[in-house]
């Protein structure tokens, strides 16, 4: 499958959460690309959301 973008994101924003999702293809050492995810769950509260602006 050919790779059209190598990073994405989605966001989820809830009344009390937000949810976020990062998908990211890395080349290995040997060359091989490799799809990395991270899912982060932050609340809507101000002093929660500090955070959520450095995590990615």
């Amino acid at each position: 499958m050919e790779v059209l973008y190598s990073r994405c994101a989605g966001i989820d924003v809830h009344k009390k959460l937000v949810v976020v999702c990062l998908m990211v293809v890395e080349e290995n050492e040997a060359g091989k690309s490799q799809l990395r995810k991270e899912t982060r769950t932050f609340s809507t509260l101000v002093k929660d959301l500090h955070p959520f602006q450095r995590a990615f």
